[in-house]
């Protein structure tokens, strides 16, 4: 799968889901950050990636309808943080 990791992820955390055989690249690589929400989103849609994100600013489905992407995930834990447990079949 391919994955672009938010701005609010480290771009390191691209390396866990490299090693479990996703191909993932970054918004700060990307030189993205601090884009308009739609600029990032159509960016991923484009590159037929799936936005990995640790809040819910795309969560609004009738803004960002999921069958216009090829996903959208918000990781919110008890911590705040997205710890970056990937699996061969995605992100756990």
């Amino acid at each position: 799968m391919k994955f672009k990791l938010d701005e609010n992820l480290s771009p390191s955390l691209a390396t866990p889901f490299t090693a479990a055989g996703h191909d993932a690249h970054s918004v700060v690589q990307q030189s993205l950050g601090g884009q308009p929400h739609d600029r990032v989103i159509e960016v991923c849609r484009r590159e037929g990636r799936v936005l990995v994100m640790l809040d819910l600013d795309f969560s609004n489905i009738l803004a960002y309808p999921p069958a216009n992407f090829m996903g959208i995930c918000a990781s919110v834990g008890r911590s705040g943080t997205f710890d970056g447990r990937v699996s061969n079949g995605g992100v756990l």
